[in-house]
């Protein structure tokens, strides 16, 4: 039964992401939501933090940083406890970008580094890559407020 659910689960999901991809955001929204509750439901972890990771990038993407933060860190927390330090390094990021949009700029370094050194642990260059560039942008953001 757990099987099934998690298909349309799956289903539900994929759906949620193309609408997104099409600009319909309120429909993916809604899908991602729904999936999620069927994660939750069946306790398909990996599920739920994918489904949340999603929903914060689809809420920071729409100007809802606070609100992105908060599912990020939700699935950042399932992601650590379930072992999966892949998909926990891109939170990690996308936290410190949600941080670094609301000039939360302490917390952005914070969530940069740490990506930055989950990304050198994991022996993931692109990731390396892109919180150095996360961390330059973030340098530059800083600047532009000290200067004032």
């Amino acid at each position: 039964m757990a099987d099934s659910r998690n298909m349309e689960a799956d289903r539900i999901f994929g759906q949620g992401i193309q609408q997104l991809q099409l600009g319909q955001f309120r429909e993916g929204l809604r899908n991602l939501e729904a999936a999620l509750r069927i994660y939750q439901a069946t306790q398909n972890r990996q599920g739920e933090a994918s489904a949340l990771g999603n929903l914060g990038t689809v809420y920071r993407n729409m100007g809802e940083h606070q609100k992105a933060i908060e599912y990020y860190e939700q699935s950042l927390v399932i992601l650590q406890e379930i072992g999966n330090y892949a998909d926990a390094s891109t939170i990690l990021g996308n936290l410190g970008n949600a941080h670094n949009a609301l000039g939360k700029y302490p917390q952005a370094f914070e969530y940069y580094n740490q990506h930055l050194a989950n990304s050198r642990k994991l022996n993931d260059r692109p990731g390396e890559g892109r919180a150095l560039g996360n961390l330059g942008i973030a340098y530059s953001s800083l600047g532009r407020v000290i200067s004032f």
